[in-house]
């Protein structure tokens, strides 16, 4: 027995031969001598016979592993960014719905602490506003 890690189909159905082959051929190939199981081997695709740059199963198993665990760190890697990015667009956002919120309490702790500045400041705002808004009063044509 070889050891790839995947069964031959003979080990599957317990016979010896595969259906398809003419009584020249070995076990594992197919009447038109190509490889049909197992890494290491060669294989028809129609265009020509191919190689698999004869890697052995213990290799081939490690070349898995190697690129199975790569792509898990590149996950994790771009999961991590992305949990990071999340983070920080919560933060601005928490930060930007508090805004008018402490703009108010700061408000009315100006107008606490000071309340003629408070009334005093209302009353040029009030009157650039007036001026800006252009309105007229009956008492302009006097």
């Amino acid at each position: 027995m070889d050891n790839t890690p995947f069964p031959r189909q003979s080990d599957l159905t317990g016979s010896s031969s595969t259906s398809g082959m003419s009584s020249g051929t070995s076990p594992g190939m197919d009447p038109s001598g190509a490889g049909t199981s197992g890494l290491g081997s060669t294989y028809t695709t129609g265009s020509g016979s191919m190689g698999t740059s004869g890697m052995s199963g213990e290799q081939a198993r490690h070349a898995v592993e190697r690129a199975s665990t790569t792509a898990h760190e590149t996950v994790d890697r771009l999961a991590s960014g992305a949990s990071r990015w999340a983070d920080r667009l919560d933060e601005k956002t928490r930060k930007l719905t508090d805004a008018p919120m402490r703009a108010w309490e700061t408000s009315r702790t100006q107008v606490q602490d000071h309340p003629m500045q408070a009334i005093a400041a209302s009353l040029v705002i009030g009157f650039l506003l007036g001026r800006l808004t252009g309105s007229r009063s009956r008492y302009d044509d006097f």
